[in-house]
This record gives C-alpha cells, structure tokens and sequence, in this order.
C-alpha cells in the first residue's frame, strides 16, 4: 500500500516541485533538496480525481478525494484552534514510473554523488520523491474566527499564515491577502480563502538507504545490481578495510517516527502529522 505524506503547512505552487528530487525531510520537500540532472525529463503518470456531488456520482474517486480534504482539514483546524474546512473539486496524482530506473540515473551524475555524501555526513535521512497529489482551487473556508473589534476584520491564525510565495488569496476582489471580513452566519465569522491554481498538498516516497563497503573487499568482476561508487577523498587510503565505497538502493518508506493522524483511501494510507 502506497503511503503518502500531507504537508503540515500551506500548499506549495506545483511548479516548484519535481518528481524525482532528492530531499531530506518527507514534510518539507520544498527545503534542503537536490534536483538531479537528468537527460530527459521525468513524464508522470497522471490520475485525476474529480468530485462530484449529488445522488448517483459516489465513487473510488470521490472518496479519495474527501479523504484527502477531511485530513488536511482536520490538521488545519489542529493547528489554528479553530474550525478550518478544505474543498476542492479536483485533485491529481502525479506518479513517476519505473522510479528505481530513474533514481539509478539521479545517481550516476557527479553533482548528485557528492550531495549524497554530504547528506550522509551530516546525518541526515534522505527519501526520493516518487509521486505527489494536488488540488486545483481548493477553498479553505475558516469558520468562527474572531473579528477585531477595532478594524472589523480577521486574518488567518498563526498556524494558517501566508507563505512568501503568496499561495493564498481571498475569493473575491479583496486586494488585502490577510482578508477582509466576508460574512457572518448564526455560527460566528465565516471567512473564505483560495488557493488559486494548482497546489501541492502530498508526497509519495521512498527512502534511501546506504552502506559503506571497502574497495578491497569487492569482487570487481561481479557488476553491483545496486549502485555504488567511490566516495571521492574521504578515506582514500591504502590500510586494508577502509570503507571507501558507497553504496545505495531505494526502499518502501517503513514506519515513520512521531505521531500521525491517519486516512486510509483505496490503497492509499494518508499521514499527517499530528
């Protein structure tokens, strides 16, 4: 069963992430990362998944889609304290195919080998972006939100705020992004938010894995199934047993540490952190 990973801040514009990018930690994919140069560009495969209401359209499709909406709404009411509804009417899956062949290509370059050595110096983890969702014009309609008494209006909560890129925006002609007032109702301030566009909102993975082996050890007749290479001037040595060789592979992504709120849809298992 596939796992994927929610983002437990704002969207991320879809242009800015690549399938096939090399990352360190599996809920900020958009920092410390490497984009392999590869010789062609990664063609995903693409599922979309629209929602339609009404008696008679339920389906496999709807379902994940409101899976995918309840848990990103309910880790952003978690987070503002507040009641946040996330809708969108439709989301898409990008999958990069045969990913073992193409992280076999992300590490055959140079550039790609020395941030690998480099991220396993510093010890960080490190996982290969196989597959991510999205949702086009996603509303987030924040619920009971407390008007200021001086200005009349309200902006989004600490744990809502908007990111430089701007992914945010008022429906409406609202040219102010923290958001004017839009309507109140019997249960309190009803606000309305818009991700214009295309928005990342999930990560498929798998983590990569390594071991150091020594150069004097390895049949170098044999051709390695896994790729290896020599780990540049780390320990060029002539003492017999010196680790100088790297090796790595790609696993499933196994049991992650912390705590994780959980959907499961179709033979998806959505996490979020708690």
């Amino acid at each position: 069963m596939m796992t994927t990973i929610l983002l437990p801040q704002i969207f991320i514009p879809v242009e800015s992430i690549k399938l096939g990018r090399l990352v360190t930690s599996v809920d900020h994919p958009h920092q410390d990362y490497h984009d392999p140069v590869y010789s062609s560009t990664p063609i995903p495969t693409i599922n979309i998944r629209a929602h339609y209401g009404g008696l008679g359209h339920a389906s496999r499709t709807s379902n994940f889609s409101t899976a995918l909406t309840s848990l990103l709404s309910a880790g952003f009411s978690k987070r503002a304290k507040s009641r946040v509804r996330v809708e969108t009417n439709l989301v898409r899956t990008y999958t990069l195919q045969n990913s073992t062949q193409w992280f076999e290509k992300a590490v055959s370059a140079e550039e790609s080998r020395r941030w690998f050595e480099r991220a396993i110096d510093q010890g960080d983890d490190i996982y290969f972006v196989v597959g991510f969702h999205t949702v086009t014009d996603a509303q987030i309609i924040y619920e009971s939100a407390e008007v200021n008494e001086d200005t009349g209006r309200l902006g989004l909560p600490i744990g809502l705020t908007l990111n430089t890129a701007g992914v945010i925006a008022p429906l409406g002609d609202l040219a102010d992004p923290q958001v004017g007032l839009h309507r109140g109702s019997v249960e309190g301030v009803i606000e309305r938010f818009k991700a214009p566009g295309e928005q990342t909102c999930g990560f498929q993975y798998r983590k990569v894995c390594h071991r150091w082996l020594s150069s004097r050890s390895i049949d170098k007749a044999t051709l390695a199934k896994t790729p290896r290479w020599s780990a540049g001037d780390r320990w060029r040595d002539e003492e017999e047993g010196v680790e100088d060789i790297l090796e790595v592979e790609t696993v499933d992504l196994g049991q992650l540490e912390g705590k994780w709120d959980e959907e499961v849809a179709e033979d998806e298992t959505l996490l979020q952190p708690s």
